[in-house]
């Protein structure tokens, strides 16, 4: 894995640094882990698509951490990414940019390590992996890569995906078999015949749900409400 630490403050940087590095070390975790002094510097690494945990300030001179995220976003749809601040009215707006959590410096001695056992648990899960049938064996994919699974004919499904040397593989299995399979690590039915990946879902409502890929399906009207509420029930526990 690797992880990026950015802070334009130096003492602030380096006593991120040591406090992840210890973290890191305790639970023999091997991470590479590049420092960034500038918001800019990190928004032009050529490593910000594999950036798997970023730890970022919010108050930062030139570009500030909220801008910094935007710009990441637009590049790594994958990254954990934590705010470590010593502002609390950012962190509503840390939701626009999906934080997975919001730490005030003054109480870093306190939940650091909470916050980072929490991160490291969701790594793990991003990290699944499902088995996709081909002529040529199964091909392991990572849950994140998978958009949504989309019945084309009866018994046969097409799997959606993203950074991937395919866009699209299709296989014969029931959809209600890759249901089984899938729904209890995040994705959801939302029509006869789709199932999304809630991770990639960027808007749910009217009748339609909206990709990370700006692909756009539309919803059962039937339980339009209950898939709605399922969803959000799903984001509030990540």
């Amino acid at each position: 894995m690797r992880f990026a630490v950015c802070d334009d403050q130096e003492n602030d940087l380096e006593k991120i640094y040591i406090k992840l590095r210890k973290y890191l070390d305790k639970h023999l975790l091997s991470v590479k882990i590049d420092l960034f002094s500038r918001g800019d510097a990190l928004t032009s690494s050529p490593h910000i698509a594999d950036y798997d945990l970023v730890l970022l300030d919010v108050n930062m001179e030139r570009i500030n951490g909220i801008d910094v995220a935007r710009e990441l976003r637009k590049i790594n749809q994958k990254a954990v990414l934590m705010y470590i601040s010593e502002l609390a009215e950012f962190a509503r707006m840390g939701y626009e940019v999906r934080a997975f959590r919001y730490i005030l410096k003054q109480d870093m001695e306190a939940s650091f390590e909470r916050c980072m056992d929490a991160a490291w648990r969701e790594l793990k899960k991003r990290k699944r992996t499902f088995a996709i049938k081909t002529d040529c064996g199964d091909y392991i994919v990572p849950l994140k890569n998978i958009l949504y699974v989309e019945c084309v004919q009866k018994r046969q499904v097409s799997f959606h995906l993203q950074q991937s040397p395919r866009n699209v593989y299709t296989y014969y299995e029931k959809l209600s078999s890759i249901e089984e399979k899938l729904s209890p690590v995040g994705f959801l039915r939302i029509s006869k015949g789709f199932l999304v990946n809630m991770e990639h879902i960027e808007y749910i409502g009217g009748t339609t749900v909206t990709l990370s890929d700006k692909t756009v399906i539309k919803m059962s009207e039937t339980n339009k409400k209950e898939l709605i509420r399922a969803f959000f029930l799903w984001k509030g526990n990540v």
